[in-house]
């Protein structure tokens, strides 16, 4: 039987084959030629006029965070290059394929290594730069038109030729919308992320004591008096170490527990080094200094130093691992070559400490905090996986 040409999911309503044409059958695709850069671009770090990169193309998006502003330019000399509302901007040289649209007239030109496709009156943008966009579309056609010399690139012409399944452009039109939806939807559960996270670094400036400050600029309600200051040798029953280490060479696939390393999960094992959960700081290589907090029933290697505080009745541990991510753990940072701490070092690291229901307190505000961070970052993978699904789905 003929394999047909039709999306796994479909809108209800449409039927009938998608049919095959080439990028350059169904836009006008362009670039700016070399000589129009080195004779009428003059590059600016201040102005309205933006000059789009390839760094300025990133998941589908303009990233205007580093940009090169052209108004003093030669303009009239770079009318191919003048970017209008609905254009699709396409990266060819060194990241093949980056995408966005452009979203208003009058700001936009091209600069080298990206392209401009510009689709006919009967085709819809939001259509093509999602199918464009997909990885399937990327290994199955583009990569084949790549070349590779010192950096990979794909011509014009190469570019015109692209092989792209395309529909009516109701059916076009429907697609668009559901994906401008849901990217729309991804967009602002990302804020909601970024401003949690942002709250509890304000958090983490405020109910921690400052640099030669006694007590924290916020304190919670019932609570006052001066931290004491402790080194940490000077904590009853705080045990400083480093664990044993393991290798790549003794991960198991599917080990039952995870093994973390300097910063991160990096493998699995059959075997656990810790039952409970552990305040660790990285302690080598270049992430020296950075605390973690590392659930229980892990195998922690020797890349962290394991601050265990169980036996400890001093202090509570969600408070304690908060308290030192707030801390420079840079400055007791030893080596060049390789950057390390070591348990010398740490020792005789100060800390301030208030009482333990003080403690407490602030360790159950920043627990709820980072659980909610966590949920919402859960929520926002979730809206990422629904348009990859929907993605290899809605396009042939």
């Amino acid at each position: 039987m003929e394999k047909r040409n039709i999306p796994e999911i479909r809108f209800k309503g449409f039927v009938g084959d998608w049919k095959e044409d080439k990028l350059g059958n169904i836009s006008n695709i362009s670039k700016m030629a070399g000589f129009e850069f080195t004779e009428h671009v003059n590059y600016s770090d201040e102005g309205s006029i933006v000059a789009i990169r390839g760094l300025n193309v990133k998941e589908g998006k303009l990233n205007l965070n580093d940009v090169k502003y052209i108004d003093d330019s030669n303009l009239d000399k770079l009318e191919r290059s003048k970017l209008f509302k609905g254009d699709i901007i396409f990266t060819y040289t060194g990241t093949v394929g980056e995408t966005a649209i452009i979203p208003e007239n009058n700001k936009f030109y091209l600069a080298p290594n990206v392209a401009r496709i510009r689709l006919n009156q009967n085709e819809n943008p939001l259509f093509y730069i999602n199918n464009i966009s997909r990885t399937e579309y990327f290994n199955k056609v583009i990569r084949r038109y790549i070349t590779e010399s010192s950096q990979a690139t794909l011509n014009m012409e190469n570019i015109r030729k692209l092989e792209i399944m395309k529909t009516n452009l109701q059916e076009q039109k429907e697609i668009g919308r559901l994906f401008e939806s849901l990217d729309q939807t991804i967009d602002l559960q990302g804020k909601v992320v970024e401003e949690n996270k942002r709250l509890k670094q304000a958090l983490l400036q405020k109910l921690f004591p400052k640099k030669g400050q006694k007590f924290p600029e916020l304190r919670l309600k019932g609570f006052s008096g001066d931290w004491e200051e402790k080194k940490l040798s000077e904590i009853d029953n705080i045990e400083i170490y480093q664990p044993k280490t393991i290798t790549a060479n003794d991960f198991i696939n599917d080990g039952k527990y995870k093994v973390f390393g300097a910063n991160g999960y990096i493998g699995s094992y059959d075997k656990y080094n810790h039952e409970t959960d552990q305040v660790t700081i990285s302690c080598r290589g270049e992430n020296s200094g950075l605390v973690n907090y590392v659930k229980a029933f892990t195998w922690i290697t020797g890349n962290s130093m394991v601050v265990n505080i169980d036996k400890c009745k001093e202090l509570n541990k969600y408070f304690f691992y908060n308290l030192l991510s707030c801390k420079n753990l840079k400055r007791i940072v030893t080596g060049s070559g390789q950057p390390q701490i070591t348990r010398k070092d740490l020792v005789t690291f100060k800390i301030e400490v208030p009482s333990i229901p003080e403690q407490e307190a602030i360790g159950n505000l920043f627990r709820s905090l980072d659980e909610k961070i966590l949920r919402e970052e859960e929520r926002l993978e979730g809206y990422k996986t629904l348009k990859k699904s929907l993605l290899q789905k809605m396009f042939v």
